[in-house]
C-alpha cells in the first residue's frame, strides 16, 4: 500500500474534519504521487468534509457528543417504552377473561 499523511488545515469553517488535507508516496520509491487540500476544493467536497463532525457529534465539544449519544439512543428506548406499554395494556384483557370463565353466567352482566 502507498503511504498516506492526513491532517487539518486552518479555515473559517469550524466544521470542517481533521481529514482536510492528504498527502500519498509510493511505498517503492518515495515519489509524491498525490496530494489534497480542502482549501482548494469545490462546495460539494467542502460539504462532505463538514459531514464527518456532524454525523459524529463532536463539533461542539463534550456537550454535542453527550446530546448526539443521547439521540442515538432514542430508538433503542422507544422500542422498550413501547414493549413496556404493549405488555402493560395486554394483561387486564388477559385477566377479564380469566374472570369471566370462572363467574357464573348471571354476575357477567356488568362487564359487558
Amino acid at each position: 500500500m502507498d503511504i498516506m499523511f492526513f491532517g487539518s488545515v486552518v479555515t473559517n469553517n469550524p466544521l470542517l474534519s481533521q481529514y482536510g488535507s492528504m498527502v500519498v508516496y509510493d511505498h517503492h520509491t518515495g515519489e509524491l504521487k498525490t496530494k489534497y487540500d480542502i482549501r482548494h476544493a469545490g462546495v460539494l467536497q467542502k460539504f462532505d468534509d463538514s459531514t464527518r463532525k456532524l454525523h459524529f457529534g463532536y463539533f461542539a465539544g463534550i456537550w454535542s457528543k453527550i446530546i448526539w449519544s443521547i439521540v442515538g439512543l432514542a430508538p433503542v428506548i422507544l422500542m422498550v417504552t413501547g414493549t413496556l406499554m404493549f405488555i402493560i395494556r395486554r394483561q387486564p384483557k388477559t385477566r377479564l377473561n380469566r374472570r369471566k370463565k370462572t363467574l357464573p353466567a348471571h354476575s357477567l352482566k356488568h362487564y359487558n
